[in-house]
């Protein structure tokens, strides 16, 4: 349970090994959480956690202040949010906060 609440909303994409205690800290930690996740089952690890479930990383790219990424190299870094590059429409919205996470011995 938080005491703390603070006014920015966090995106979050990347719930695997590294990214769902990442997620988990950053909704206990008071902050407005909200997920998008390829795989449904990824959201279990945050049933205890206050969160909100976006069915597209565009929809949840709208509805936040600052966007993490916990993704596994900068393929999929380009591919889950859109590739401007292969036609797809940027979920970027202006002046993005978005901390990149890269797996150790991911490739840049």
């Amino acid at each position: 349970m938080t005491t703390n609440q603070h006014p920015a909303r966090v995106g979050f994409i990347g719930l695997g090994d590294q990214g769902a205690p990442m997620a988990q800290a950053i909704g206990d930690s008071g902050f407005g959480l909200h997920v998008w996740a390829r795989r449904p089952q990824s959201l279990d690890v945050l049933a205890r956690t206050r969160h909100t479930v976006h069915d597209s990383p565009a929809s949840l790219a709208a509805a936040v202040d600052i966007l993490e990424l916990c993704l596994r190299d900068d393929r999929d870094i380009w591919e889950v949010p859109g590739d401007p590059r292969r036609g797809r429409r940027p979920v970027r919205r202006p002046d993005p906060r978005q901390p990149r996470h890269r797996r150790p011995g991911g490739k840049p």
